[in-house]
């Protein structure tokens, strides 16, 4: 019962009713917010392939609002061979950002994760990468952006009166 109480309130939070007067609740909910959330990775060929493909698609159909990735962009494993590439490991953020900003008109953005920073054996040159390429938003991110002073990648937006 607890469950069915916890999935209610959560279905509750993102769904909204449309109603003048919030007092009144009323039968049919809509959707007030959609979005994409993805992360760790993808890291393999063919997961990357299929990130590629669900991103053209969700711009294709205009299905989400925004696309999140929640970080770890690399596998933490993978952290002493990121060190010992010739460039570093900053191949894999530049990927990264092709993937999901490369042909996407849907405003997007990556939040840090611990596999590209802390797992890594020189986490100050991970994290100038990750400043470099993952930091900002894609171009078509129009929402304003409000940025924690000394620490750049907290960050929050708001879109349709939600705090994200």
């Amino acid at each position: 019962m607890i469950k069915f109480l916890t999935l209610l309130t959560a279905c509750s939070i993102l769904y909204g009713a449309d109603y003048p007067d919030e007092t009144k609740l009323s039968n049919e909910l809509k959707p007030l917010l959609k979005f994409t959330v993805m992360g760790c990775g993808p890291y393999h060929p063919k997961v990357k392939k299929a990130m590629k493909q669900y991103v053209a698609l969700d711009n294709k159909e205009q299905s989400s609002q925004f696309i999140a990735h929640l970080g770890d962009v690399c596998p933490g494993k993978d952290a002493k061979k990121m060190n010992e590439a010739a460039d570093g490991g900053e191949s894999v953020f530049v990927e990264m950002r092709s993937l999901l900003y490369g042909n996407n008109t849907i405003p997007s953005f990556f939040l840090i994760g611990d596999n590209e920073t802390t797992d890594q054996i020189d986490s100050v040159r991970a994290f100038s990468f990750w400043q470099k390429h993952l930091l900002e938003p894609n171009e078509a991110f129009a929402f304003k952006i409000n940025r924690q002073k000394n620490r750049p990648e907290n960050f929050s937006f708001v879109v349709d009166d939600v705090l994200i």
